[in-house]
């Protein structure tokens, strides 16, 4: 579960109304509020640790007197508050849960999109390699059969330039697609998964 939350944390404002700060991982992943959560159930852990030693203090200055009016009240009001910090974490962990959810929704559309982008990309490198080798056997008869103008040698000759560095850029887009996709991958993988 923690590295559930320290991969997708949660967006909004803290209890002070201020915005939490925002990190970026890649495109389409955004973490944050970790710190914010961790702490706010930290001072609820502190705060139900602290009641516990109150309900103990009141067990010991009644001692004897267990069902007494007084004592009872005492113990009531100890258990009250124990309950209502119970009650605040048990709310920060679900706010926690939820934001980790749409978090993840949101990777998920992300991931679903670098997908796309990715087959894009590859279906267009694809093309770009036929349409490449069609120029370049093109140049190549043209070039043996002696019959084509320099000038239309020239022209083909930079259609095949033109398509080589086409590729090349293609190519990068592609690998910088992967890149993304394999590394928001990596960040959602449960931990202890191979």
């Amino acid at each position: 579960m923690s590295h559930l939350l320290r991969q997708v944390a949660f967006c909004g404002k803290n209890p002070g109304g201020e915005h939490l700060a925002i990190k970026k991982i890649g495109a389409p992943i955004a973490l944050d509020g970790e710190k914010e959560f961790k702490q706010n159930v930290t001072n609820c852990n502190k705060s139900l640790s602290a009641l516990k030693s109150e309900l103990g203090l009141v067990q010991a200055q009644y001692e004897g007197q267990e069902n007494s009016l007084e004592a009872l009240q005492k113990k009531h009001e100890v258990l009250s508050k124990s309950l209502d910090e119970q009650k605040s974490k048990e709310e920060a962990v679900r706010k926690g849960l939820e934001h980790a959810r749409e978090s993840y929704e949101k990777v998920g559309i992300g991931l679903a999109n670098l997908n796309k982008q990715q087959e894009t990309h590859s279906k267009k490198l694809e093309d770009l390699k036929q349409d490449y080798e069609k120029a370049t056997d093109r140049l190549d008869k043209m070039t043996k059969s002696g019959n084509s103008s320099e000038q239309a040698i020239k022209k083909q000759k930079a259609v095949v330039q033109s398509l080589s560095d086409e590729l090349k850029k293609e190519e990068t887009a592609l690998g910088k697609s992967v890149r993304q996709s394999q590394k928001v991958k990596r960040i959602i993988k449960p931990q202890g998964t191979a």
